[in-house]
């Protein structure tokens, strides 16, 4: 049996690596969604949500509670959706 130069061998490692990691960062920044929530100045829940979201570091658009009333945009129309769902009850989260 023949044995490979040792640069053939790792370099077929290397683009392997080359290839998982290109794939692990795709992959991650479809996972990666925008985040919008609506919120209203004197909701604690809103609060504790968006001191969590900057703590994980997750990256968010604020919108104030008022658009789901007169949706403006598809995002707001979603958040209406969702906002009937949980009872019209503060935070909505709207992942696009």
């Amino acid at each position: 049996m023949k044995r490979l130069p040792l640069k053939e061998p790792v370099y077929l490692i290397y683009n392997v690596i080359r290839i998982f990691r290109t794939n692990r960062k795709q992959k991650d920044k479809e996972v990666s969604k925008l985040k919008y929530i609506y919120t209203a100045e004197s909701c604690p829940k809103c609060e504790s949500l968006k001191k969590k979201y900057a703590v994980e570091g997750i990256q968010f658009i604020e919108r104030d509670a008022s658009r789901i009333k007169l949706p403006e945009d598809e995002i707001d129309r979603e958040a209406l959706v969702q906002a009937s769902m949980q009872n019209m009850e503060l935070p909505v989260e709207v992942d696009i």
